[in-house]
């Protein structure tokens, strides 16, 4: 039986899930950017953030009807002449593997389409990770640019990816649960 994945508002008291996701390695180590050094208050004011709903938007991801956030899915910038960006981040490695990502990348699509009139979604994604890349391309992304060398890690570089999606290309306008 698939996973049930459902989207809520953050709350103050997701700080600690956020936290956590922040701090483990295994969930930052295919990020665009790092945050070193994470802390508590960090987490707080990330989630104060997430609350606001501006024009940037996150969710917190639940899994099988549970209360505990296992990750969040976001979309920067909507209402932007450009179209918001999406991003996503499965921080419980407990959660990776059961297409979480990939439902949870759906929800947020569809709603950029539907109650925002977005007349596209780009997401950017670093060339090392294949996993965003697959979820993407399932959903009708294209892979639009690459941009050489966009991000550095220690002592090396990578290439990132820019993806755009259009409504017409959209493959999840219903979901597969």
């Amino acid at each position: 039986m698939a996973a049930t994945i459902d989207l809520r508002d953050f709350r103050p008291d997701d700080y600690r899930a956020v936290h956590r996701w922040f701090n483990d390695e295994r969930v930052t180590a295919d990020l665009v950017g790092s945050r070193d050094n994470f802390s508590e208050d960090d987490a707080r004011g990330w989630v104060e953030r997430a609350m606001d709903a501006s024009r940037d938007r996150k969710w917190a991801i639940l899994l099988d009807r549970g209360d505990e956030p296992v990750g969040f899915v976001a979309l920067f910038g909507l209402g932007r002449e450009t179209g918001p960006e999406l991003a996503v981040l499965v921080g419980d490695p407990e959660a990776w593997g059961k297409g979480v990502a990939r439902e949870a990348e759906r929800q947020a699509c569809v709603h950029a389409f539907e109650d925002h009139g977005a007349h596209r979604i780009h997401a950017e994604i670093p060339a090392t990770n294949q996993a965003a890349q697959k979820v993407v391309t399932f959903l009708g992304f294209q892979r639009e640019g690459v941009m050489r060398r966009a991000i550095r890690r220690d002592d090396e570089t990578v290439d990132n990816e820019v993806w755009g999606l259009l409504p017409e290309e959209f493959t999840g306008w219903q979901s597969e649960r």
